[in-house]
């Protein structure tokens, strides 16, 4: 379309295998994703149905901390932001089982 602009988002959205704990059954109407710390429930909303069609029922999110750890040169305090992430647990109104 001529004179409309589009927007395109900035980000990386991976989905990941959903975690079953033992004894259960694997849950296809539920997938996981990890998403920027920026993002917000709203916004994964917004993602899935914008660019893939994908209704939702619910979204949770976790945060991930990295560890503190001591640099080597002076024994300062770091943190580790590659490891820092924040995961989501979305429920889908269709069922997807992962590839």
């Amino acid at each position: 379309i001529v004179g409309q602009r589009i927007y395109l988002p900035n980000f990386v959205i991976r989905l990941v295998r959903n975690s079953s704990p033992p004894g259960r059954p694997y849950d296809p109407y539920m997938a996981t994703f990890r998403v920027p710390r920026s993002l917000t429930k709203m916004d994964i909303k917004s993602y899935l149905l914008a660019v893939y069609g994908v209704e939702t029922t619910f979204i949770r999110t976790e945060n991930f901390v990295s560890q503190i750890t001591r640099s080597a040169d002076g024994g300062r305090k770091v943190r580790m932001s590659k490891r820092t992430y924040k995961r989501a647990f979305v429920g889908l109104v269709d069922p997807f089982y992962y590839p």
